[in-house]
């Protein structure tokens, strides 16, 4: 796992991105359907990585975004789009979004370095308007009762659930 994932016990990312650091790029017949593009991918990787990598559906903890029952999700009032993930000086976030849909925060949750911590989440509002957004998360992004408290005032809500999700599991070869 130590050639994929960086261990922030270890030394310093610098180093360890430039011995573990990959680029890869595939060249295909433009007639190949995408699933075919990915097999191949999948096949060049497994054997330049030399690892064994499958797709598997595997139940997991997820945090679900859901509305609240009989509560409205506002509408963004509109102007430019702005989407900010910010640290004050006492060690607490925020997070910021105007004229987004809900999917934008849903990834900074699943990709931003500082909710790593977090289990998957996701979007089951069906809400694709725009929205905007000023969320106060404390110092902690897997304190679930500071995001319940500022995702309520805007309708929306986190549950813990398990659900069915496809993953890529990878695997060293024998």
């Amino acid at each position: 796992p130590s050639k994929f994932i960086y261990d922030k016990g270890g030394e310093y990312f610098d180093i360890w991105i430039k011995q573990n650091w990959y680029c890869y790029e595939s060249v295909s017949m433009i007639t190949l359907s995408e699933s075919q593009l990915q097999e191949k991918m999948i096949v060049d990787l497994d054997f330049f990585l030399n690892i064994n990598s499958k797709i598997e559906t595997r139940q997991i903890p997820c945090l679900i975004l859901k509305s609240i029952p009989n509560s409205a999700i506002s509408v963004s009032k509109g102007s430019l789009p702005l989407h900010e993930l910010s640290l004050a000086r006492n060690g607490s976030y925020s997070y910021q979004q105007k004229n987004y849909v809900l999917s934008e925060l849903v990834f900074t949750m699943n990709n931003d370095t500082w909710t790593k911590s977090l289990p998957l989440v996701i979007d089951e509002t069906n809400f694709n308007l725009p929205v905007d957004l000023e969320l106060q998360i404390g110092n902690n992004p897997a304190d679930f009762k500071a995001w319940h408290t500022a995702l309520n005032k805007y309708g929306l809500d986190l549950i813990e659930e398990e659900r069915n999700v496809e993953m890529l599991i990878l695997s060293r070869k024998s």
